[in-house]
């Protein structure tokens, strides 16, 4: 029965997991000559595209700020889902599907993680920092990871602007992942079955009855004993 007992409680603890980086579009340092970013306001938003291989509660977004004199106010980072050219939206500089989002003012010079939640299928999606949006006034950066040869494959950069592509979205050519944006979660709980929490009903009743059984015959054979005295 203790065997039993423990296996229910195993399987429970089991679908309990730790949040873990579900996607990272750079991964190398960087050094002292770190320099230059692309910014992140309200004439220009800047993300990436990534895929998950399960249902995944998505924790926290964020990625490497860059330091600049002219940083400042709170920007927003939004998970939303792609239309059929696979962007966030049929026009720049706005968002169409937005799953969730959070206003927040970055730490600058290293990376950083915005609390959010979601819950997303298997799928694509794009992760999106802006400003101008959700009451945001902000002017932040991402910093350019050097060197260009510790960068990620993983996923896409995309970015909006009201210059260079103006009304459209586009993909990042010139500095393929050169800007790390994080994602973090951690995979939906697998539900338990209604069998398993009866199972463990079902074993502490049976634990519950034993101990009572067992304190009956203690008290019958003292009983027993008091009347041979």
């Amino acid at each position: 029965m203790n065997r039993l007992m423990l296996f229910v409680i195993f399987y429970i603890a089991s679908t309990h997991v730790n949040s873990a980086t579900i996607y990272q579009s750079a991964t190398g340092p960087f050094d002292s000559t770190t320099c230059c970013g692309t910014f992140i306001n309200a004439t220009q938003f800047t993300g990436a595209i990534f895929s998950i291989p399960s249902q995944t509660n998505i924790e926290s977004i964020g990625g490497h700020f860059y330091d600049f004199t002219e940083k400042d106010g709170s920007i927003f980072g939004a998970i939303v889902g792609l239309n059929a050219s696979n962007y966030p939206s049929n026009n720049g500089l706005t968002l169409d599907n937005v799953l969730a989002y959070n206003i927040f003012t970055p730490t600058t010079g290293s990376d950083y993680l915005a609390p959010i939640s979601a819950t997303l299928n298997i799928g694509t999606y794009a992760v999106v920092f802006g400003s101008g949006l959700f009451g945001t006034t902000g002017n932040q950066a991402l910093t350019l990871l050097q060197p260009n040869e510790a960068t990620s494959s993983n996923g896409s950069i995309i970015y909006t602007n009201a210059s260079s592509s103006p009304d459209q979205w586009s993909t990042s050519s010139d500095k393929p992942n050169r800007y790390r944006i994080i994602v973090t979660g951690s995979p939906s709980p697998v539900p338990i079955p209604a069998t398993i929490w009866l199972l463990g009903s079902g074993l502490l009743g049976l634990a519950g009855l034993a101990q009572r059984n067992k304190q009956r015959r203690q008290n019958y054979l003292t009983s027993s004993l008091d009347n041979f005295k």
